[in-house]
């Protein structure tokens, strides 16, 4: 079988497993690329030939380049699947990017929200949310407080004065008491949520 076909028949081989034409199109990617590194190393690409080494190396060769893990760690997902298809079909006898350990990629940091996309979800909340909703999201928004801390809030907890306010968090992180000050838009906001509030809880419910 030449090597057109090959990836012809990769490419059903994938397409057979249900996966999108965009996740196809970056593992075919991954293979012409590998496939490119073994030519270039040795001459040909002879699937047969393909050793865990040389998936090793090739994972080396990323890593010199700079590549990200998680490019890396997709680009021998897309060999490994590769070498799954050909077994199956009688080009090799094993898969020889099965035991090449994949990197440890890194959280990703939070992504904050744009000034833009504030106002879109601000809006969108104004507009379709309850009293409750706004409350929370407002509140959350402009103090900085964590779900759990805004949660956990009593009815006494929230002190709102003619020209100030402010709300106590009593167990915060590293179980610390602290005051957060309250802007006007917050106040009139939870002054009326709190109007039609029965209990301790400020959000009642899970």
């Amino acid at each position: 079988m030449n090597i057109i076909n090959m990836l012809t028949n990769y490419t059903n081989y994938l397409l057979g497993r249900g996966m999108s034409t965009g996740t196809i199109k970056i593992y075919m990617g991954h293979i012409r690329r590998f496939k490119g590194w073994i030519e270039g190393t040795y001459g040909s690409f002879d699937p047969a030939a393909v050793t865990a080494l040389d998936v090793a190396d090739y994972r080396r060769y990323l890593q010199n380049k700079n590549r990200k893990p998680a490019t890396i760690n997709n680009a021998l997902n897309a060999i490994s699947s590769y070498f799954v298809f050909a077994k199956e079909t009688g080009l090799v006898e094993t898969d020889p990017g099965a035991g090449v350990k994949r990197l440890k990629e890194q959280d990703s940091a939070p992504k904050w929200l744009s000034r833009q996309e504030i106002g879109a979800f601000i809006r969108a909340v104004q507009k379709y949310g309850s009293k409750k909703e706004q409350a929370l999201i407002y509140l959350l928004l402009h103090t900085g407080l964590r779900i759990s801390e805004a949660v956990s809030l009593n009815v006494t907890d929230i002190v709102i004065r003619e020209r100030s306010g402010y709300v106590i968090v009593r167990r915060g992180k590293g179980d610390k008491y602290r005051e957060v000050p309250l802007n006007v838009t917050v106040r009139n906001c939870l002054t009326d949520y709190l109007a039609g509030v029965n209990g301790q809880w400020v959000f009642p419910g899970r």
